[in-house]
């Protein structure tokens, strides 16, 4: 598959009569998130270019994971214990900011409920959010497992979680990087190119990079201020941006 419609319809396609996409915001998100070259096959005047946006930078640079969707083997092996029907549609990809490693879940089409924990995706213990409530972070750990709920995470639905790692400061501040709200890969090496956390010193620099005078906006968690929705503007010049997180501030500069 090369191309996806970014909308249910497309009058005049070469397809079967009437055909539908049932889900066009699924086709863009698997796109994003496989890495590979896959790109938009709309009808003229038939874009739903908010969507697609959600994919890439405002000049159309493709903001994705380190490594393509994998299914999680949990998955896998069941295919043995139920002839070879797959039990739904879940994987995991992750990507490495100076490794820092973040990690995305994607799960859709469920026959099932699954409790996906930290080990099943190679992660260590951190933090979790969902796409569809960012504001919401919870523990993601071996006490705390993810639930893939097929009751949510059906064939007319998609369902998105992000993972982060926990740094905590010397003085007992904690803080993770949450990401872009707006965007299907949160963390991207094409958007975040630098995280020092001073541990000692108790505060951490992020450089963001984009376009020149771009808008970005990020998401924190912070356990003194809780969750920090914060906008870096890119500089005139240099096109990047500094996230500043200490005790008491996350400011970008």
């Amino acid at each position: 598959k090369d191309v996806f419609w970014s909308t249910s319809l497309q009058p005049g396609s070469p397809y079967k009569p009437n055909a539908e996409e049932v889900l066009p915001e699924r086709e863009i998100l698997i796109a994003t998130l496989s890495t590979g070259p896959v790109s938009p096959g709309d009808a003229i005047n038939y874009t739903n270019t908010q969507n697609i946006m959600k994919c890439c930078r405002e000049d159309g640079l493709i903001l994705k994971p380190d490594q393509p969707l994998t299914m999680i083997n949990r998955l896998v092996s069941d295919w043995a214990f139920y002839e070879g029907v797959s039990q739904g549609e879940l994987y995991s990809t992750r990507t490495n900011i100076h490794g820092q490693v973040f990690y995305t879940i994607f799960a859709s089409a469920m026959k099932q409920d699954y409790l996906i924990y930290p080990s099943m995706i190679g992660a260590q213990p951190g933090v979790i959010w969902s796409y569809d409530n960012p504001t919401a972070v919870s523990t993601f750990d071996d006490d705390h497992p993810l639930n893939v709920s097929a009751a949510k995470c059906h064939d007319l639905s998609i369902c998105l979680w992000y993972i982060s790692p926990l740094i905590i400061f010397s003085s007992s501040t904690k803080y993770a990087l949450l990401g872009e709200w707006n965007k299907w890969t949160a963390i991207s090496s094409q958007r975040i190119i630098g995280i020092d956390n001073f541990i000692g010193s108790n505060f951490a620099l992020i450089t963001v990079y984009g376009l020149v005078s771009e808008v970005v906006p990020i998401l924190v968690f912070h356990s003194n201020l809780s969750i920090v929705n914060v906008t870096c503007r890119m500089h005139p010049d240099e096109g990047e941006a500094q996230l500043v997180i200490d005790d008491r501030r996350v400011g970008c500069y």
